[in-house]
């Protein structure tokens, strides 16, 4: 997956001026997947085809956000009937990512018709462009891995990235305050 920030981003940090190249790239690729896992969502724009439980509702929020093109929903019922649906039977929250069916549209289903794993929905979704303050929590998230190398001893970087990419499962308190306004916090669904 892209990275979020840019080498020439990450040596804006001072500590990070005179890293080697090969050590700065996988300290950005470490953070970069940390943050997306902090936050659960991509950042960037990619394609997804994200398949849901039918509850019968008239509504679904997607995963992830914001909307960027909304292409089709296929639903299939109990007998094992599909329909694709395109944008003109939903109303769409493009920044929420959130469809819902509109009243009186033409198709065959006018809910999400109660099933496992039954509706299937292609769309895209992300952003242009990173946000400066996830960017900068990314920055933070690479100098502060580089500032454990002592801890880690002197190592291989590939053992390096390894040890970072488990290192405390987590991050300083300060990074996740830059990030917290960007997590995608989802209540059940499916």
């Amino acid at each position: 997956m892209k990275s979020l920030i840019t080498s020439g981003r990450a040596r804006q940090a001072t500590q990070l001026i005179n890293i080697d190249q090969e050590w700065l790239d996988s300290l950005i690729d470490v953070a970069s997947e940390r943050v997306r896992t902090y936050c659960d969502r991509p950042f960037t724009k990619d394609d997804y085809i994200e398949v849901h439980n039918g509850d019968g509702t008239l509504e679904l929020i997607l995963n992830q956000r914001p909307l960027d093109t909304f292409t089709s929903v296929t639903i299939t019922d109990s007998w094992e009937e599909s329909e694709t649906l395109t944008d003109e039977q939903f109303n769409i929250d493009y920044e929420v990512s959130y469809i819902r069916f509109k009243p009186l549209n033409t198709a065959n289903n006018t809910n999400f018709v109660k099933g496992t794993q039954n509706i299937s929905v292609v769309y895209s979704a992300g952003l242009a462009e990173v946000p400066s303050t996830v960017q900068e929590a990314c920055v933070q998230l690479v100098s502060w891995f580089y500032s454990q190398r002592p801890a880690v001893g002197r190592v291989r970087i590939q053992d390096f990235t390894e040890e970072m990419s488990s290192f405390g499962r987590g991050m300083p308190t300060f990074i996740k305050q830059l990030l917290f306004p960007y997590r995608n916090i989802s209540f059940g669904g499916s």
